[in-house]
């Protein structure tokens, strides 16, 4: 579960996190708790999923008023350590990751495209970019999951 706190509060970034639950009880617990916006500076957006059993793969909202941008990010669940892998051009640019198999995809407005990760283990690719066609309208935000 992801949550970026309440926007333009002073507590955002203390309120803010990724949570990881345990579904299984009821109600649900808190298993481990990522402090993000501690790590990496800025609060993380509403989209993350699981790259692998350990890894989990979300961005950052930036801050247009700090002028700072949106991040990509991979948390690993069983150390607790939070590293970016990839630094948008502004903030509000990151759309939705999805991921599936070995395979990580993320919505990039401002490139018009969708990155792509390989994930195998702990080992992360380097970023590739697909670039959508320009005719097909809006830039990528969302990425449909079933």
């Amino acid at each position: 579960m992801v949550c970026s706190g309440e926007f333009y509060a002073a507590t955002q970034s203390a309120e803010s996190g990724v949570l990881l639950l345990d579904v299984t009880t009821a109600p649900p617990r808190v298993l481990r708790r990522f402090d993000v916006a501690a790590a990496l500076g800025e609060v993380p957006g509403p989209s993350v999923a699981f790259a692998s059993e350990d890894l989990l793969l979300g961005t950052t909202y930036g801050d247009l008023d700090t002028g700072s941008a949106d991040q990509a990010f991979l948390i690993d669940a069983s150390s607790g350590q939070i590293r970016q892998l990839a630094q948008a051009s502004s903030a509000f640019v990151y759309g939705d990751v999805r991921c599936c198999a070995e395979s990580c995809a993320l919505a990039d407005t401002d490139k018009n495209g969708l990155y792509f990760w390989t994930i195998v283990d702990d080992r992360v690719s380097a970023p590739s970019l697909v670039q959508i066609h320009g005719a097909a309208g809006l830039p990528p935000r969302y990425l449909g999951a079933f």
